[in-house]
């Protein structure tokens, strides 16, 4: 067997390639693991929840699924693994919100011409339909602040199952959202 200077250069070239892409692999799990940990730290929010007895704190919240748009209208949708999404949206222009801040009690009845919307899914509630995982506002009072680089949501409501307008089976929701933008 003759080796020739192709077949070391064939060689020495092809352990180099390796060792480029192993090491470029290396560096992008070590980037995505940053990444993960950036976007799931909770340097952007403070939330609290309490709903149906239980109480939330919204410490690791997926900014990969979560949203906070502030645009003609304010669609926030807050997830973290564990706990229920909160699901929030107005529109900026609303007359109610022209002085940074007001507070919206929400009516006993429902009403088509709502100018806010609150309600959570929590897909570990224990319930016979799916459709009944998602909570939706009945009726209770919002306090919403919003300041340049801030927004403050304070609720102490009542909820129900999406489909369930009863009394019976209402049930008291309150918390705080807190986003810094």
């Amino acid at each position: 067997m003759k080796i020739t200077i192709k077949t070391i250069l064939t060689a020495v070239l092809s352990v180099i390639f390796l060792l480029l892409v192993g090491c470029g692999e290396s560096q992008k799990t070590a980037q995505t693991s940053t990444l993960i940990t950036t976007n799931t730290t909770n340097n952007r929010a403070t939330i609290m929840l309490n709903m149906n007895g239980k109480t939330y704190t919204y410490e690791r919240i997926n900014w990969d699924f979560s949203k906070v748009d502030i645009g003609n209208d304010i669609l926030i949708s807050i997830v973290q693994e564990g706990a229920p999404i909160i699901d929030f949206s107005f529109p900026a222009s609303d007359q109610h919100f022209k002085n940074g801040s007001f507070t919206y009690t929400h009516p006993e009845v429902s009403s088509t011409n709502k100018p806010l919307y609150l309600s959570f899914f929590d897909k570990n509630r224990k319930v016979k339909r799916h459709t009944e995982k998602r909570i939706a506002l009945r009726s209770g009072q919002i306090e919403v602040k919003r300041t340049s680089n801030s927004l403050s949501i304070d609720f102490d409501v009542m909820g129900s199952s999406m489909l369930d307008v009863s009394e019976e089976g209402k049930f008291p929701i309150s918390g705080t959202v807190k986003l810094k933008f």
